[in-house]
Formats: C-alpha cells, sequence, structure tokens
C-alpha cells in the first residue's frame, strides 16, 4: 500500500530522518514531530492515516498521553515505538487501543507489515461502521413503516423515541470529533461548524444537500435521498431525517430554531431545513 499519510512522533532526528527514508522509500508521505505540542498540532493540520509514536517524547505529555490527546479529536490508527517494557507503562498504552506496540531496535519488514496491516484494519472499520450505521437508519424506518398502519400516535412516538436513543449511541462521539476538529479551525463552535458537520453526516447516509451558513443563520437544501420516490416509505423516513436534525444540533449546545421549510411529504422537490441562532437577549 502505497500513497497513504504518515505522522512520526520521535524526539531523536537521527531516528527520525531514518524512519522517514524508510517510510518513503515504500511510498508513504511523511511529516515529523519531536514534542507533544508539536505532534499534536501537526495530527491536526495533516490528518494523517496512521501516527508512528515514540512514548518518550519532549513536551509536557509523553506519547501515551498526547495520542489520548490527538484520538480525543480525529479517528487515526497509533502504532506505539518503544525501547521500554515495563507492566505498568504496556498497561496505560493498552488504554489507548493502539494498533500496535513496536520494541526498538526494529526489523524494516516488522515495522512495514503493522504498518500495512494497521492502514487495512482501519479502514475496513471504517467502512464497516458506516455501512452499520446506514442499515441502521434504514432498518429502524422501514420497521416502523411496516409498523405504522397499526400503531397508534404514542407507540409512533415510542419508536421515535428508541430510534433517538440508538442514534445518539452510534453517532455522537464520531459527530463530535469532526465538529472538534472544525473548532481548531474556526476557533469557536458555531452554527457553520454545524451545517457542515451535518453536512457531511448526511452525505454519508446517502443523502445529496448543499448548504449556506454564516454565525447565525443557515439554510440546507437536500436534492435527493434514499427514499424520496418511496411513497410507502416517506412519512416515517421524513420523521426520522427531523429526528436527526434535531438531535445533532442539540448535540452542540447551539440556542436557537430549526424549521422544515419544504418537503418531499408536500410534494415539494426538495426537503429545505432552515437554522437560525437566537440572538444574545434571547439566551438564558
Amino acid at each position: 500500500m502505497t500513497g497513504n499519510k504518515i505522522l512520526v512522533v520521535e524526539d531523536d532526528f537521527i531516528t527520525a530522518m531514518e524512519i522517514k527514508r524508510l517510510l518513503e522509500s515504500h511510498g508513504y508521505y511523511c511529516y515529523s514531530a519531536s514534542s507533544s505540542d508539536d505532534a499534536f498540532e501537526k495530527a491536526v493540520e495533516t490528518k494523517p492515516d496512521l501516527i508512528l509514536m515514540d512514548v518518550k517524547i519532549r513536551g509536557k505529555e509523553d506519547g501515551i498521553k498526547t495520542t489520548k490527546k490527538i484520538k480525543e479529536l480525529i479517528d487515526v490508527p497509533v502504532i506505539y515505538l518503544t525501547a521500554y517494557t515495563d507492566q505498568d507503562l504496556i498497561e496505560s498504552i493498552k488504554l489507548t487501543r493502539p494498533s500496535a506496540c513496536i520494541l526498538k531496535p526494529f526489523e524494516t519488514k516488522e515495522l512495514i507489515s503493522n504498518i500495512e496491516i494497521a492502514l487495512y484494519t482501519h479502514s475496513t472499520d471504517l467502512n464497516r461502521d458506516k455501512r452499520i450505521l446506514n442499515n441502521s437508519i434504514i432498518f429502524y424506518a422501514m420497521i416502523g413503516n411496516l409498523l405504522a398502519t397499526t400503531l397508534d400516535l404514542n407507540e409512533k412516538n415510542r419508536f421515535l423515541t428508541e430510534f433517538t436513543r440508538n442514534f445518539e449511541k452510534n453517532l455522537k462521539t464520531s459527530f463530535m470529533k469532526e465538529a472538534g476538529k472544525l473548532n481548531l479551525i474556526t476557533g469557536n463552535r458555531d452554527l457553520s461548524t454545524y451545517i457542515s458537520c451535518l453536512s457531511n453526516l448526511l452525505s454519508n447516509l446517502g443523502f445529496i444537500n448543499n448548504s449556506m451558513s454564516n454565525d447565525s443563520k443557515g439554510y440546507m437544501i437536500i436534492n435527493d435521498c434514499p427514499w424520496k420516490t418511496d411513497k410507502y416509505t416517506k412519512e416515517i423516513f421524513c420523521s426520522v431525517c427531523k429526528v436527526i436534525t434535531k438531535l445533532t444540533f442539540s448535540w452542540m449546545d447551539l440556542e436557537g430554531h430549526i424549521k422544515l421549510e419544504n418537503s418531499f411529504l408536500t410534494n415539494d422537490c426538495f426537503c429545505g431545513f432552515r437554522f437560525e441562532l437566537n440572538s444574545p437577549n434571547e439566551y438564558h
């Protein structure tokens, strides 16, 4: 596998350059960092496909704490490099769920094979998670539609409550990680950050959408979705869509309003959501 970006975090200059040279000879693009702060900044800036992290690095935090900090924002596989084998260290490493831990000195074949396995496994996990989420939404919506003719209003509401619980359980962490990465760029958790994250989420779930926003107002148009032309599933699917929008808005702790102005349910050619934050004197 070639073309993947790897961040090498190593405080020994000669060792870092040797690893970088080795990886580039195998077709990888490499970035380097020597301290905890530098590693965090480079990870956010370059969004690497994998991180090689030395356990002992310069700065206020060691490689383990730096990895934990990075993983709070970025879903990236990490391989530790260390010359230490004491049990307490190994236990601390395990808590960050690394892809591997390689003891120094290591052989080229050992390093490259571990990198290839980590990249492949992570890619497979991402595709699996996306597939599970997509199938979960379709499953819940279809079940709801099958029951729509026999359930009363209270039972339909209970179904949507259960969907909400499962959606939050499966989606909130990854959604907030994406928001966190954008926050570092924009400097604050604003409406534009939210709409960008929502747009990406919906795109991953098969919604074709466009959006525009500023700090206090925004609009999203959904031009197509998996159930647009199916009159038998529209109602429950559209309820699910509204749940997704309102729930993700609440995750961002934004004070404001969401209004559905256009809908496939009313035979419009698109769905349109308008977002508006409260003015300062409306906050409580």
